[in-house]
């Protein structure tokens, strides 16, 4: 056998191996893609029964409630904690809503601001409970008092 049979032997063979990784490839890169998506459904269908039994459990919560004290006191107790604790947490958010007017423009402000962001006028810090007509003769009683001075 000649040195040219010899490399064209060796060329055949460097090609039917790289045929053979090809097809490897391709059936690796089939196989991942294929286990992509038997994972993705295996999950949805996971979340559709954690979704659906937390749905059973809400509903048998809402529909018997003595039912689920009794056989799980101690899930209810969280569950009660839970809503207080998120009723606690609302209220919280609806006193940061809290807001005033400015007196010197009339704008909008958060309850509590010391001074107007759109004015830039001093706000007293008067409590809110206090009636306007309380404030008004203090108001008015204080130029006089000025003017005497």
């Amino acid at each position: 056998m000649g040195f040219m049979d010899k490399l064209k032997e060796a060329g055949q063979k460097v090609a039917d191996t790289s045929k053979d990784l090809t097809a490897k490839a391709g059936k690796s890169a089939s196989n991942a893609k294929t286990n992509f998506e038997l994972s993705n459904k295996i999950s949805k269908n996971e979340k559709l029964i954690k979704d659906t039994i937390a749905q059973i459990g809400m509903t048998l919560f809402t529909n018997e409630p003595d039912f689920c004290t009794q056989k799980c006191p101690d899930l209810v107790e969280i569950i009660k904690k839970a809503q207080e604790e998120i009723a606690a947490d609302k209220k919280a958010q609806e006193d940061l809503k809290k807001v005033c007017q400015c007196p010197s423009c009339g704008k909008e402000i958060d309850e509590g601001t010391k001074f107007c962001i759109f004015c830039g006028a001093a706000i007293d810090a008067a409590p809110a409970e206090v009636a306007p007509a309380e404030v008004a003769p203090a108001t008015e009683a204080a130029p006089a008092e000025n003017t005497e001075a």
